[in-house]
């Protein structure tokens, strides 16, 4: 009912802010963001939402979205807007829940007339975000914790506590779900990466493999596992032929 009733005047906070629940962690509030996202594009578009069943999910790319839909959205939302929000459908698309796929993909389908095109338009975008995926969330607030004074007599009792809280972290079922989070995000960056190389590998490789190459050498651990995965993709999605002609870069 937000949506339907503040979705055209409030557009500049909705869709940002639901653009972003699209990759977030947990797959209820990606579903739910998928469909307000669908249903506030609909509006802003003067479009009707097209209904994809479960069994037509393997052709997630016939679009079926007309021009004017497509010019009217770009217009009203901006340029810089739109390939943001395009991108974030376009990972979407091929999350590890159902759920989240269909209703990504119905969306998707329902608003853009054309994939290739979509996806040449959005693929600097695109490409720098799955990148950015590959880097888990968690390790990033690593750097941010700030350590806490402590009193000379109070050392001991400080150590005691800091110990004690690591044991309990270790059982902690929203430090896990995190965890798990980071690794599902790697593994949709990673197949969203094989699926952009294998649609326009010529354009997208050069492109890729150095912010790839990047990434592994200033990241931690983690990341270096997510960009391994993201660069396994890359090589089983590039035909041997041009594979043979980027040797260098891979």
């Amino acid at each position: 009912q937000l949506v339907r009733a503040h979705g055209d005047a409030e557009l500049a906070i909705l869709l940002p802010t639901l653009e972003a629940k699209l990759l977030g962690e947990r797959w209820r509030i990606r579903a739910a963001a998928a469909q307000l996202v669908g249903e506030l594009l609909c509006l802003v578009g003067d479009a009707k939402r097209v209904g994809v069943a479960q069994n037509e999910l393997d052709d997630i790319d016939a679009a079926l979205g007309d021009e004017a839909t497509s010019r009217r959205l770009r217009e009203r939302i901006g340029a810089a807007s739109w390939r943001n929000t395009l991108a974030s459908l376009y990972i979407a698309r091929l999350d590890a829940v159902a759920g989240v796929r269909q209703a990504a993909v119905e969306v998707w389908k329902t608003v853009v007339p054309n994939t290739p095109r979509a996806l040449r338009e959005i693929l600097e975008t695109l490409v720098r975000r799955l990148v950015a995926m590959l880097t888990p969330q968690s390790t990033a607030q690593d750097d941010t914790a700030v350590q806490k004074p402590t009193r000379p007599g109070a050392a001991a009792a400080a150590a005691d506590a800091e110990a004690s809280e690591s044991s309990e972290s270790d059982d902690d079922p929203d430090l896990a779900e995190a965890e798990d989070a980071d690794v599902e995000r790697q593994r949709v960056a990673s197949r969203a990466l094989g699926d952009v190389v294998a649609k326009i590998g010529d354009r997208v490789v050069p492109e890729l493999v150095p912010l790839l190459e990047e990434s592994f050498e200033t990241g931690d651990e983690a990341t270096r596992v997510g960009v391994c995965l993201g660069l396994a993709e890359v090589c089983a999605a590039t035909p041997q032929r041009q594979a043979l002609e980027r040797l260098g870069l891979l």
